[in-house]
Order: structure tokens, then C-alpha cells, then sequence
């Protein structure tokens, strides 16, 4: 079989959408969790997103900008980035109004709370540290106790010799 002149046999690969840096804040939902993250670079049906708590490949995701949400998954992950793919087109202009309309919310509320997901994991955390030392303290003090009232049985005995050989 002869191949026509120019064709070697291997699939080209598809030519990388291009992308649109952008530096906007989001809240990522997925996983059983919510996070703060930022949105690098967007794509057509695709974002670059950076995060401290990355979830795990595979995981479907909503990736919201003030109001504009985008439903997806994570294709990758390493170090403090993910690749996030959608099945449907990201509005590119839509994330940028989303991102302005939440800044100028922000703007116009003089005391802004943060998302109650985010504040929410923060608080849970903070709870499962005190809980954590609590127990720790419990657990050393009630050591310390076992320790003490062994040493009272093994000292008593020999003090109670020396005190009746000594009384006159």
C-alpha cells in the first residue's frame, strides 16, 4: 500500500486552543469542599487555575466568577495548578462582567463576608484543632495520673518501714 506524497502515517495532533491570560478570583466547588482560586488563563472550554488545596483528577467541579458559573472537571493537576475542561463554551466576557460585577459588590458593601463555604471549612478546621488539643491535654493528664498513683503505691510502703523503724 502506498501512502500519498506528504503523509507519514502518524495523526497530527490538534493545534492547542489559544488562550487568554486573565488573573480573575473564584470559588471552586467540588469534592465535598469550597475554595478560594484564581483563574490564569481561560480558553474556550478550558481554565488554568491556581489553588493551595487542589482537588483530585477526575472530579467534577463549578467554577463560579460573581454569578457567572461554569460546570467541568479536573483533567490535571500538579503543584498549585489544575487544568479545569468543560463540555460547554466558557464565556470569556461573561467571567470578566462576573468578575467586575462581584468586585463593585465588594465595593458597595462596607462589610463583606466571606463566602459561607470558605468560612465555614476555615471554622471546621479550627474546631478539629481545639478538639485535637484538648484531647492531647487529656490524654497527658490522665498519664500523669496513672504515673503518680503507682509511684505513691511503690514509695508508700518503704516510707511506711523507715517511719515505724525511726518512731520512738
Amino acid at each position: 500500500m502506498t501512502r500519498p506524497e506528504g503523509q507519514s502515517g502518524f495523526v497530527r495532533p490538534k493545534p492547542r486552543e489559544p488562550r487568554s491570560p486573565v488573573l480573575l478570583n473564584a470559588l471552586l466547588r467540588g469534592g465535598g469542599q469550597e475554595r478560594i482560586v484564581r483563574i490564569r488563563n481561560v480558553s474556550s472550554r478550558g481554565m488554568l487555575i491556581e489553588t493551595n488545596e487542589a482537588p483530585n483528577v477526575g472530579v467534577t467541579v463549578e467554577v463560579s466568577v460573581g454569578r457567572v458559573s461554569v460546570l467541568g472537571r479536573i483533567v490535571w493537576r500538579k503543584d498549585k495548578q489544575l487544568g479545569f475542561h468543560s463540555r460547554n463554551t466558557i464565556d470569556k466576557d461573561g467571567l470578566a462582567k462576573g468578575h467586575r460585577a462581584a468586585k463593585e459588590a465588594r465595593r458597595s458593601d462596607p462589610s463583606p463576608s466571606p463566602s459561607p463555604g470558605t468560612d465555614r471549612a476555615a471554622h471546621y478546621r479550627l474546631v478539629s484543632r481545639a478538639t485535637q488539643f484538648v484531647a492531647g491535654i487529656a490524654f497527658a493528664l490522665g498519664g500523669c495520673t496513672v504515673i503518680a498513683i503507682l509511684l505513691h503505691e511503690m514509695l508508700l510502703k518503704p516510707v511506711q518501714a523507715l517511719s515505724t523503724h525511726l518512731s520512738p
